[in-house]
């Protein structure tokens, strides 16, 4: 969901890597409890695996929240056209979501207050809203990629500005410093035919301060594409790599301060399952015989991925807890996330239906998407309680 769940470093061999975390993370952590150890001004936290975490979270029995749904009328209805369907809670309460090309406002009870923007390339307008996220005072930055541009809008849905970054997106995850800067990732020049990124720091009124990177984006398999996630939260930037079970921490200046680890292994691909793979996306559009004969001997001829990514995207609370979401082979699998606290200490589980994926997390609950009978979508607000 978003074309732009990015970001991560440059990681260890993945075989080395998966050796290493196999054969030593239980005795690491029993020797080096939750700090983990220091190693040239980097704290290493080693963790158990996050498949043998236990339960430690559970969504409460009632909603608190329920934005969206069926109206008499469509146009009022949620247009999440391509995924994007996002939402931040302001500090007092109420509620910022997009869709394709709107922001909605909801006061804390769920009752819309105030729809900000229409369909269109024109002043108040987007063609395709991509991402969300709130800084100091309330400001929402919002981006729109089809546009080229970024719109700061006030708490009281009043926009003030929009500013021109060309190709560039907000992180899905959140993007957003707490001193009022933001983060767009952009392209960078590709090695050995992985996608790279770079981190682009800007103000509020458009002036870059810095640029981050090159960090490793994606890998653009044909069967089994893999892409790494970013989370820019309070004074910290957050990197994830599916390729190793490893997130990264920054300053929101750059300089590396965690790298948070789980005892993982990492999944090799068995012929049946790679046989089974069928593409994400095909490189000639259309359904001519020429393009369809066209696709199939692409299909035949591309090779198959050997591992299996190990995450599918982070998120971070606003208490600054790290959740981390294990990839899934199958639609029908469920949501699992992995909690782990500001040290990098793995706090547990929390498994949420195959249909009910995290949008965002708060710091007592959670903001899930959901599709009714009717088709219509909704964001639902659970809180999280601990098992009995």
């Amino acid at each position: 969901m978003g074309s732009f769940r990015v970001a991560a470093c440059r990681a260890p061999l993945v075989g080395v890597w998966s050796t290493i975390l196999v054969a030593g993370a239980f005795s690491a952590l029993s020797a080096q409890g939750p700090g983990g150890r220091l190693v040239d001004g980097v704290q290493i936290v080693d963790n158990i695996a996050r498949r043998s975490a236990p339960i430690a979270f559970t969504l409460s029995a009632k909603p608190t929240l329920d934005l969206g749904g069926l109206k008499a009328s469509p146009d009022d209805e949620f247009s999440p056209n391509g995924g994007y369907l996002n939402g931040v809670r302001l500090s007092d309460g109420r509620w910022a979501v997009i869709d394709e090309s709107r922001i909605r406002f909801f006061n804390p009870a769920g009752r819309q207050l105030a729809v900000v923007g229409r369909k269109g390339g024109g002043p108040s307008e987007f063609q395709q809203i991509t991402g969300i996220c709130r800084t100091r005072g309330d400001t929402l930055v919002v981006n729109d990629p089809i546009n080229g541009r970024v719109t700061v809008v006030a708490p009281n849905a009043r926009i003030v500005r929009s500013v021109a970054v060309g190709r560039a997106d907000l992180p899905w995850g959140g993007g957003c410093f707490d001193d009022g800067t933001f983060v767009l990732v952009t392209a960078a020049p590709s090695v050995g035919g992985d996608r790279y990124m770079q981190l682009v720091r800007r103000r509020l009124d458009g002036k870059t301060t810095q640029t981050l990177g090159p960090f490793w984006q994606s890998t653009p398999d044909r069967f089994l594409p893999s892409f790494s996630t970013v989370v820019a939260q309070g004074t910290k930037l957050y990197l994830s790599d599916p390729r190793v079970n490893e997130v990264r921490v920054y300053t929101a200046e750059g300089t590396l301060t965690h790298r948070i680890r789980s005892a993982d292994p990492i999944e090799e691909l068995t012929s049946a399952e790679k046989m089974a793979l069928t593409p994400a996306a095909s490189p000639r559009a259309g359904n001519s015989a020429a393009n369809k004969a066209y696709n199939a001997d692409q299909d035949r001829l591309a090779p198959r991925p050997p591992r299996w990514p190990t995450t599918a995207s982070i998120a971070v609370d606003p208490t600054g807890r790290l959740w981390v979401e294990s990839f899934r082979k199958r639609r029908t699998e469920p949501h699992i996330y992995t909690a782990f606290d500001t040290a990098g200490k793995l706090l547990g589980r929390l498994i949420l239906p195959a249909d009910s994926p995290a949008i965002a997390f708060t710091a007592g609950g959670v903001l899930l998407w959901r599709t009714d009978k009717d088709g219509a979508d909704h964001l639902v607000m659970s809180q999280l309680v601990t098992p009995r």
